[in-house]
């Protein structure tokens, strides 16, 4: 029984890091300009970008299917980037 938690959590941990990473880069593809961010920052913000948008998708009762789920944590994700641009570094985006 123990073992098929590791197990679970494990596959939970590497799908999220996937997942994170596909919603992160088409997050940074979608907000023009460079960004030099590393891998695990991209992950991260894809991972960050998927929980903001699922605390808002069950406010809002959408975002419950694989497909519009991940459009709202891309689309929470680039407002993400475009917040982190704008108020942490101080760079206009075009």
């Amino acid at each position: 029984m123990i073992i098929a938690g590791v197990v679970s959590f494990i596959g939970g941990v590497i799908g999220a890091i996937i997942v994170g990473a596909l919603v992160g880069l088409a997050a940074r593809a979608a907000i023009p300009g460079e960004d030099k961010m590393t891998m695990p920052m991209t992950i991260g913000l894809g991972i960050g970008g998927g929980f903001v948008g699922g605390i808002i998708g069950n406010i809002l009762g959408i975002g419950n299917g694989p497909i519009s789920g991940f459009i709202l944590a891309v689309v929470c994700a680039a407002g993400l980037l475009f917040g982190y641009n704008k108020f942490i570094k101080g760079k206009a985006v075009a």
